[in-house]
């Protein structure tokens, strides 16, 4: 079996993709329908393997957010990255931006990621400031005075029907009367505690998505390009997350993921981006892990000569660039046709070239020519062999004429 894993500060979610394509949680003894598997511990790796030891996985593809150290960076992705490979391969979301705002027991963060000829690379990062929780506080706050315990909510918000628990939100804020309704239909959470326990945290949400949504139109980051609002994470699929973190965001649609049979399929974004990838159904995104070649100019045997040049890999977005190999002379991109390739993905059949030629060093010069990958982009990194800092070059896809 060949599972992703989203390893949420709350819960494990794990899952696989069926026969027919569709990603979807994993049958585990543990499971919470809608939210994962308990976590067990506070120690990362200790929760993990206590989540995996049920299962028989031959392969597994984790996401992990950045302050939990990985062993293993190729069978790693950023939960973001992971969340955006399924929202592009269950949706029409093509090239452009996605805002990927993660609703989680730990705090909200925002990621803005770009896609583009199927690289999916993160341009920034933003987390709400004073975090001391989120789904968790909102947990303890409609549990508060109820008593029930924690399994009986999350039975309870998996079972319920997020239309009717929209209806009975609007009914509580129409006629106050209606406060101590159960807020899912049934159990012992009344409504007025829980919008009480939104409100804050909607705030915190809206504000942050606000400050990014503003930040990407005066920047013109987007570039004139479609711009989207994905909302993961447990809380993504309450009702107020939606319409009103969407309206909060200006210039950005809110993504509509079709429904794919799979519960929780918000909350479970990562853990099914990360499962696609295990399967072979996608690609990472912030890495290369096929053959790439850069054709630069080389002296071989006395002569200069054009040639494609390997560079090894992985290359992983945040990595130190990955050289080709170079002998004493070094390599000269001199005499390249303008506009002509640089970059040879090979497997995927595209090619790569200068963005900026102009901004090449002096005729003449010969350097280390290394591939990194930023912000979902690659780029040249040309470190002159005399010494002088390294030049950072762009590049963009290369369409033959």
């Amino acid at each position: 079996m060949r599972v992703g894993v989203d390893l949420g500060s709350a819960f494990v979610k794990i899952s696989t993709v069926r026969a027919d394509g569709v990603p979807v949680p994993v049958e585990h003894p543990g499971l919470v329908p809608g939210h994962g598997v308990p976590r067990s511990s506070a120690d990362p790796w200790a929760a993990l393997a206590d989540a995996l030891s049920p299962l028989h996985a031959s392969r597994v593809v984790l996401a992990a957010p950045p302050d939990v150290p990985v062993e293993d960076p190729a069978g790693t992705v950023a939960p973001a990255v992971a969340a955006t490979v399924w929202a592009r391969h269950r949706s029409a979301a093509g090239d452009g931006l996605l805002v990927v705002a993660d609703l989680g027991a730990a705090g909200c963060r925002v990621t803005t990621c770009r896609m583009e000829d199927g690289l999916i690379g993160v341009v920034a990062e933003h987390s709400a400031a004073d975090e001391t929780g989120f789904g968790a506080v909102f947990d303890r706050a409609v549990l508060d005075g109820s008593g029930a315990d924690a399994a009986l909510l999350w039975r309870t918000r998996a079972a319920a029907d997020p239309r009717r628990i929209r209806e009975t939100l609007e009914l509580a804020a129409a006629r106050p009367r209606y406060a101590g309704a159960p807020l899912f239909g049934a159990g012992p959470f009344p409504v007025a505690g829980t919008v009480a326990a939104w409100e804050p945290l909607g705030a915190r949400a809206r504000d942050l998505i606000h400050r990014v949504a503003a930040g990407l139109a005066g920047e013109g980051v987007a570039g004139g390009g479609p711009a989207w609002l994905l909302l993961v994470g447990g809380l993504a699929d309450f009702p107020p997350a939606g319409p009103d973190l969407a309206a909060a965001a200006p210039g950005l649609a809110l993504l509509d993921v079709p429904g794919d049979g799979a519960p929780g399929a918000g909350p479970f974004a990562a853990a099914h981006g990360a499962a696609l990838i295990a399967a072979g159904r996608a690609t990472a995104g912030d890495r290369l892990a096929h053959p790439v070649t850069v054709r630069a100019r080389q002296i071989t045997g006395g002569r200069l000569v054009t040639t494609d040049i390997p560079v090894p890999g992985p290359i992983v977005a945040g990595d130190d660039p990955r050289y080709a190999g170079t002998g004493p002379s070094g390599i000269s991109l001199d005499g390249l046709p303008p506009g002509a390739p640089v970059l040879d993905m090979r497997a995927d059949g595209t090619c790569w070239s200068l963005a900026d030629p102009a901004r090449l060093p002096d005729p003449g010069s010969a350097c280390r020519v290394g591939v990194r990958l930023a912000a979902g982009r690659p780029e040249l990194v040309l470190a002159p062999l005399d010494g002088r800092p390294p030049t950072i070059h762009p590049l963009t896809r290369h369409h033959a004429r």
